[in-house]
């Protein structure tokens, strides 16, 4: 499977509101996508395979740090390795020695990855997630 990375923009904000409806039980709108899109500090990259995006990836990087906004892959793309080829990419891309995330408690599968690309887990959010009501893990990496 060869997968494509590229630079997301406004052009491909509701393909990212589709992934973002799947992914995610608190969706973004569509207009902060847009925002996101055009913001002077972040970092959009997508992923597809062929002409379809299957991915992508919101930070924001600041001086020497980067926050990780938003990670999803198509379910039916999961369990591929498309997910960590994608935060590897961002990784190297954002030019920044540290990076910054939160994850749902609950979320086992993304919380693996993070470890296994390097993720420290630094300190927990009481009920920092809706629907459902769930912590969230604050992870750092240090490159």
């Amino acid at each position: 499977m060869q997968v494509e990375f590229f630079q997301l923009n406004n052009s491909h904000a509701a393909a990212i509101a589709e992934l973002e409806s799947e992914a995610f039980s608190v969706p973004w709108s569509l207009n902060q996508i847009l925002s996101e899109l055009s913001g002077t500090f972040s970092v959009c990259v997508g992923v597809r395979i062929a002409d379809k995006t299957i991915g992508y990836c919101f930070a924001r990087a600041l001086g020497t740090e980067t926050e990780i906004l938003r990670v999803a892959v198509l379910r039916a793309e999961q369990n591929r390795g498309v997910g960590e080829q994608l935060m590897r990419y961002v990784l190297t891309a954002a030019y920044a020695p540290e990076f910054y995330l939160e994850c749902r408690e609950g979320n086992a599968k993304a919380r693996r990855l993070y470890e296994r690309l390097g993720f420290v887990s630094g300190g927990v959010r009481k009920n920092y997630y809706e629907s459902p009501t769930e912590s969230g893990i604050i992870y750092k990496l240090s490159i």
